[in-house]
């Protein structure tokens, strides 16, 4: 009942590929700064642990703005806030990874990636010969 072409990596465009990945990638720091929020993990104070606190501080700023936006800012709990920060994180995520997918295509074919037009490329095949006749 397995659809081959949707399983396999290799057919799939390079702004699909991007998309899962970057979608994949946005969302596990996601959360894992809010599983470090939610079980209060306490850093030590160094430069590092400051440039972690920033970019944790930096993923709130989306989900706080939609908040803030909606008027749920001072009645939503805090586990609703942080079920929204995954949300909204996952989808500029997402919206990120078709915006670097279409970058890819665009600079490894000029134009962007159609599947339906695999075969019909305005350039031969490395195994069609020319007619010498002509």
């Amino acid at each position: 009942m397995e659809d081959s072409r949707i399983l396999n990596w290799r057919r799939w465009s390079p702004i699909r590929k991007s998309q899962v990945v970057v979608t994949g990638l946005g969302s596990l720091l996601t959360a894992a700064f809010v599983l470090g929020d939610a079980l209060q993990i306490t850093l030590p104070r160094n430069w590092l642990c400051n440039q972690l606190w920033g970019i944790g501080m930096l993923l709130e700023v989306p989900s706080e703005a939609v908040a803030s936006f909606l008027g749920i800012w001072k009645t939503f709990p805090p586990w609703g806030f942080r079920a929204l920060a995954l949300s909204v994180n996952g989808i500029l995520a997402f919206a990120v990874g078709t915006i670097f997918g279409l970058l890819i295509s665009y600079r490894s074919r000029g134009e962007p990636y159609n599947s339906r037009s695999i075969h019909s490329f305005p350039w031969p095949s490395k195994g069609v010969r020319k007619n010498p006749a002509t």
